[in-house]
């Protein structure tokens, strides 16, 4: 095969236009990469359109979406139901006013069924969930009172915020109680006590964070502690940097740093570790529909790049920011596709999860990578960049990239086959190596 061909890996899609055939062409700018470099696909159409063009590509290979790899454009994605969307109601394929909602590694789906008081789990493709925690309203270890927040851990523990019984419970698998690992002294400002437990996060070394709503704060609580520790606000409600606004859900990055639903600020502040103020990284412009604006954020979560999904409740919309953005991205709702949506949170692949409120149900936003060539231009790009996962001598991975396009016909099925090459990691620290070439620090 024409190395040319192969390696470019020029794709020809017809499009009409005005009634003619229309054509663009996919190249790529290099064939491999190392961790911390990027290639661009770049589409170029023959002549400018009416309307816009989406290319969307399906991945596959070794290398992982938001894993191995990140992307500069994932679109609006693929929306389908996945848990409830049968009306409001207590059976087992439905839902009641599900305000957040979890994934695990293998696409498991729990959901906070506020007004069932339980916690329901979806296994991939079923029909019907499965009462995992509580299922009947109440203080005891048995019970659930009205949750809000659930986050589940690589064990399989799933850590629930009970929101009116203002705990948090850790239910182990297959469980028939849960117990209360932070919280549950009654309601108040003390540091072993919430205001409703709202929102819930859990990081790698079983750190719990929560929404204290009521307390305006962020309650760090360390495995087996019986006080939290404020990481953010706690300085009454207010404006401020150091202060929040009925926070409303919390994520955590891979290296700590803490990201807030500021809801009643219409803003998303991040908290470096050991911080006295946070920054704003998404809103903070007023209460709104545009672009820079959010209205009652009450959901959020980060990728392993740093670009945060939020769910914009009062405009119905999920909103990506990229670092550094001064402006959001729409990639689900913004029409009648959602209705006031609360709760989101991102699976391994770097797909939504919605939790659609008032629709009762569930919402999976497949994010596919994409290029989208607005109305009246002739090109658009896709930066595919290789993530840094710090692993030594991991080897090569392919990043395999299978062109669609919507309303057109694609002439040519062949992927465009990218390698990442990750066995001659960059080391900082290194004092010598050993005869085999393994890394000393």
């Amino acid at each position: 095969m024409n190395l040319l061909y192969r390696f470019i890996s020029t794709s020809l899609l017809f499009i009409s236009f005005w009634g003619k055939a229309q054509t663009v062409s996919l190249t790529v700018n290099k064939s491999s990469m190392s961790e911390n470099q990027s290639a661009i696909i770049t589409a170029s159409l023959s002549s400018a359109t009416s309307e816009e063009t989406i290319i969307k590509f399906t991945p596959s290979g070794t290398a992982k979406l938001q894993g191995d790899y990140s992307v500069s454009d994932v679109g609006k994605g693929t929306v389908t139901t996945v848990a409830g969307g049968n009306g409001s109601g207590n059976a087992d394929n439905q839902l009641n006013s599900p305000y957040g909602v979890a994934v695990d590694a293998s696409g498991n789906v729990f959901i906070p069924d506020h007004g069932n008081q339980r916690i329901q789990k979806w296994i991939p493709g079923s029909a019907e969930g499965v009462t995992v925690a509580g299922g009947s309203g109440g203080s005891g270890s048995n019970q659930l009172s009205s949750p809000y927040g659930v986050a589940v851990d690589a064990s399989e523990n799933l850590y629930i915020a009970d929101t009116y019984n203002h705990r948090i419970q850790k239910w182990a698998p297959g469980a028939t109680e849960g117990v209360t690992v932070a919280g549950g002294n009654g309601d108040g400002p003390a540091a072993n006590q919430f205001n409703w437990a709202i929102g819930v996060a859990v990081d790698a070394l079983g750190n719990i964070y929560v929404c204290d709503y009521y307390n305006h704060r962020i309650q760090k609580w360390a495995p087996g502690a019986t006080e939290g520790v404020t990481v953010a606000g706690g300085n009454g409600a207010g404006f401020n940097s150091n202060q929040l606004n009925y926070p409303s859900g919390v994520a955590i990055d891979g290296v700590g740093n803490i990201y807030v639903a500021d809801m009643n600020n219409e803003r998303v502040q991040k908290w470096l570790i050991g911080a006295t103020e946070g920054v704003t990284v998404a809103g903070g412009n007023g209460q709104g529909a545009a672009l820079n604006q959010l209205s009652r954020p009450t959901g959020v979560s980060v990728d392993a790049s740093g670009n945060l999904y939020i769910a914009d409740r009062n405009n119905s919309r999920i909103q990506k920011w990229g670092q550094g953005a001064t402006t959001g991205t729409t990639v689900a709702g913004g029409g009648n596709q959602l209705n006031l949506p609360f709760g989101i949170a991102l699976d391994a692949s770097g797909n939504l999860y919605i939790a659609d409120s008032r629709n009762n149900r569930i919402q999976k936003v497949t994010m596919e990578p994409q290029i989208i060539i607005a109305a009246g231009e002739t090109s658009g790009t896709l930066i595919i960049s290789a993530i840094d996962d710090n692993l030594l001598l991991e080897g090569t991975e392919t990043v395999i990239l299978t062109p669609t396009a919507t309303g057109a016909t694609l002439i040519s099925s062949d992927a465009i086959t990218l390698t990442i090459d990750d066995s001659v990691p960059t080391v900082t620290g290194v004092t010598s190596t050993t005869a085999n070439g393994s890394y000393k620090q």
